[in-house]
């Protein structure tokens, strides 16, 4: 029995070394078919994500989030990003290609070969890949692959620390499934002090703070985060999201921490931006601050001159919250304004044409009610 155990380990021992490892020249990509925003070869020069996601896994729709979003902050430093699944699993590469927004290239594998030459046969657990120079700088889960590639574009990468992540996010996920809240505060604590930015152990203390009830000791708790990594979005999004979904604390105090990430973010018109949509688009009538997001909309629209779809996105925030002040004509206008610029930029989307027309309507039947009353 135990040498059948140990020629069991010893075949996957032997198996496991024909896995890419960090060092290793990147296998190229040998896919079957790409279906959305391909081909891509493995760059001789600068950085590449390949991660390879199966219908199956749990955090397949976690990872594809996660893409989306890496993706998206990376792309003007040069970031390209590959999402590869078998033939087997090809109604999760057909759902990617049909999303018109996939920003990230989506490719069926050819007979899992691609994922053998990463991962080993079989296939290990390490999902994420990140290429640097046609060399394999890391490879592990999703929840470890925004640490790196911050790390990487600012210059302070280091392969030991990122092993610590990656442990500690595997851990966390142990834990997780063990519903043992006091391992996940430990865990995501000692995250926190490698990483403050760690949005997984941020997440997993305010998870902590609901079970328990502790609204206002998660406040605090996002304010030493806020005052350790002021840049960062998250803690303010997430602080603001708090105080807005409870009755009992002052519309001072939500104003006071809207207009933190305000001026925190004034020069950061992408940042602006979602502020404004979550106070005059995603916030409920009664808990939303549309003065607040119309200021920061129009700080964001003052410094998105360059980039016309964002200026064309803003525009279309701007005018649903003079539409919710009551001011129809200035809302139209606004609108008009960015659907021009929508037309040039994403021809296909007739969002912005049916805000206009919606607008010209309401502006119409104001009239005709108001003639009525009289």
């Amino acid at each position: 029995m135990r040498k059948t155990f140990l020629t069991i380990i010893a075949v996957l021992s032997w198996l496991n070394a024909f896995s890419a490892e960090p060092g290793d020249a990147a296998p190229q990509l040998n896919v079957e078919v790409w279906l959305k925003n391909g081909p891509l070869i493995i760059p001789e020069h600068g950085t590449m994500l390949v991660a390879f996601l199966t219908s199956w896994e749990n955090i397949s729709v976690e990872s594809i989030a996660i893409l989306s979003k890496l993706q998206n902050e990376y792309a003007q430093k040069g970031l390209q990003t590959a999402a590869i699944t078998s033939r087997g699993d090809a109604n999760i590469a057909e759902s990617l290609a049909a999303l018109e927004d996939t920003n990230f290239a989506v490719a069926l594998d050819d007979g899992k070969k691609t994922e053998s030459a990463y991962s080993g046969n079989p296939p290990g657990n390490s999902s994420f890949y990140i290429i640097r120079d046609g060399k394999i700088l890391w490879k592990g889960t999703h929840a470890g692959a925004e640490y790196v590639l911050r790390k990487v574009f600012d210059g302070t990468f280091n392969a030991s620390e990122a092993g610590k992540i990656e442990k500690l996010h595997k851990d966390l996920e142990a834990a997780t499934e063990r519903n043992n809240n006091t391992a996940l505060a430990e865990i995501a604590d000692r995250l926190l002090e490698l990483d403050a930015k760690d949005e997984s152990a941020i997440q997993t203390r305010l998870y902590i703070f609901q079970q328990q009830r502790k609204p206002m000791e998660a406040i605090a708790f996002l304010n030493a985060i806020i005052a350790r990594t002021p840049e960062t979005p998250l803690p303010y999004f997430l602080k603001i999201d708090i105080l807005q979904g409870r009755t009992d604390i002052k519309e001072s105090d939500l104003r006071e921490a809207i207009s933190q990430a305000i001026e925190a973010f004034k020069k950061d018109p992408v940042t602006l931006s979602s502020i404004a949509k979550r106070q005059i688009i995603d916030a409920e009538p009664g808990d939303a601050q549309i003065e607040l997001g119309i200021h920061a909309a129009e700080l964001a629209l003052a410094s998105a001159e360059k980039d016309s779809q964002l200026k064309a996105e803003i525009l279309e925030t701007l005018a649903r919250g003079y539409y919710a002040t009551g001011l129809l004509d200035k809302a139209f206008t606004l609108q008009k304004e960015s659907m021009t610029i929508a037309a040039s930029t994403n021809p296909q989307d007739k969002h912005p044409q049916k805000m206009l027309d919606y607008y010209k309507k309401m502006i119409e039947l104001n009239k005709k009610l108001k003639s009525q009353l009289k």
